[in-house]
Order: C-alpha cells, then structure tokens, then sequence
C-alpha cells in the first residue's frame, strides 16, 4: 500500500520504474509493525521521523539532493506531508519529515531513502528515525540502521539516559514484527534527533 507515493511521482516525473533498492525496502516494515504496536502495547506514532546521511562534497551528490528535495516536495503536496532539510554542526544531512497520517511518513521515508541508493549514495544513509509514545506519554524511537538492515529500540531521557526496561519490552514484542537487531552493543543512542529547536544532534559511527 506504501508503493503508491513511488508509482505516482515515476508516472509524473517520465522515469522509468527501478529495480527495488535491497536496503531500504525494510523501512516498509514499521508501518506493518505499527499495526500490532498499537494493538499491543497502546503505542501510537507522533507524526514525526528523521532521515540522517552523510553529506558528500561533490557536484553529482549536489544535484540528488536537489533531486530528493523536489520529490519529496512534490510527493507533500500529494500527501500533505510536511519536510525540511537541515544541515547539523557535523555536516550530516536531516531530512526531518512531519506527518499525521504515518503511512505517508513511511512512503516519504522511503522516496528519499530509495532516491539516494538507486543513485549509489546507499552508502551515505545513516538511520532511518520513527518516534512513537506511549500511553503514558513516553517518547521513543524506533531506529533503523541502513548499514546492518537491521531495527532496533532507543527510549532517551533527560541527561542522556536511556530507558533500558522499555527498550527490553519493545524489542521482545516486536521481535515477530521487524527485523532486530540481535546485538544489544549495536543498539547506538542517537541524541538529539533535529526537530526540537533547543537540540543539536549527536551522531554515533554506525
């Protein structure tokens, strides 16, 4: 059902349908899992995600980033999905991504990812940020790791803690819904996602 937002900007823009990039297609997994999240635990996404990707200096990335920005521009108007790009104090690239309805977050998640592996910036994607709350109002995130393919938990608190019991129960509840990762020492905190205006990223070496 995610594919549609895909179909439609390739049909408007005159491009040739691609072979599906292998990394990016699990994105398509959290909105399924969301499904049962919600079911389960009374979990309910908050309209926000975060892709984060290294920024290359070259004349080539320049213009995919162009590129990305005006699809996910024109795929906004069809979603109503709200998108701003930011550039972090370490020169890594945000695309931060607001939306109420989270299958248009996972399909705009998706068109940006897919757009820079299918140009062979594969390499340069990061994480793949979705947050979530809880019933009583706990916010986390489910991260996904391009490199590994891989998701895992990540419930931060203030001064850089983390709920590790939370993390533990999402991971054992989902582990039919997604693919996890099994390494707990992989499981890399990613602060300060960009979207709160008070905070500045701090990114691991996934």
């Amino acid at each position: 059902m995610f594919n549609w937002l895909r179909d439609f900007l390739d049909a408007l823009l005159g491009r040739s349908a691609a072979p599906k990039p292998a990394i990016s297609e699990p994105i398509f997994a959290i909105g399924e899992a969301q499904i049962e999240q919600e079911a389960r635990l009374g979990v309910r996404p908050t309209g926000f995600a975060a892709l984060a990707f290294r920024n290359v200096s070259s004349g080539m990335f320049h213009r995919l980033e162009q590129e990305i920005q005006e699809l996910v521009r024109i795929g906004a108007e069809a979603t109503g999905t709200r998108v701003q790009m930011e550039t972090d104090r370490f020169n890594y690239m945000w695309l931060l991504l607001y939306d109420d309805d989270f299958e248009d977050l996972v399909a705009t998640m998706h068109l940006a990812s897919s757009t820079l592996e299918e140009h062979d910036f594969g390499r340069t994607l990061l994480a793949a940020a979705f947050q979530f709350a809880d019933e009583r109002e706990r916010r986390f995130y489910w991260l996904y790791n391009f490199k590994r393919g891989l998701y895992y938990p990540f419930a931060p608190q203030p001064n850089r803690t983390r709920d590790s019991v939370l993390e533990m129960r999402l991971n054992g509840l989902m582990r039919d819904y997604l693919p996890l990762e099994g390494d707990h020492a992989r499981w890399y905190p990613l602060w300060d996602i960009p979207g709160d205006p008070s905070s500045q990223p701090q990114l691991p070496n996934l």
